[in-house]
Formats: structure tokens, sequence, C-alpha cells
């Protein structure tokens, strides 16, 4: 889980760290910052895929289900 989610207004994603917003919409959606989700279409929110992913065989990022166990990352300040 990298962080990202938009739990908060659906597709509206943001960090949780600073609630940045860095991307509107689905996979035709707008870049309000850096962003890089995986082709053709992420994030699609398939079965109510709020939280953030990194896709770490192809480098990019992927929504995925906020239940799902998955590693972390952490930033060092």
């Amino acid at each position: 889980w990298m962080g990202g989610s938009d739990l908060t207004a659906e597709g509206e994603w943001s960090w949780v760290s600073d609630e940045k917003l860095f991307w509107i919409g689905d996979g035709c959606g707008r870049e309000r910052d850096f962003n890089k989700w995986c082709p053709p279409a992420e994030p699609n929110n398939s079965g109510d895929e709020d939280c953030l992913e990194l896709v770490p065989r192809v480098s990019c990022w992927n929504d995925n289900p906020c239940w799902a166990e998955l590693p972390a990352f952490y930033e060092l300040v």
C-alpha cells in the first residue's frame, strides 16, 4: 500500500499524509500531480477499489481494495 486513496470521495485520489489531491476520475481522469497508473485504464474501481498499490513487476500503480493485505511503504523524513 502506497498511502494514496479515494476513500473520502470516489475518483478523487489523495495522499493520506497531507491530503494532497493527485488524480481526479477513473482511467481517463485528470492528473493533478505525479502519477503512474497501470495502462490501459487504472484506476478502474473494479470491486470497490479505494487504495493505491504498487505493482512491482511493471512498476506502475493499481487501485486495490483497502482490505487486501499488502506490504507498506514508509516515508523517511
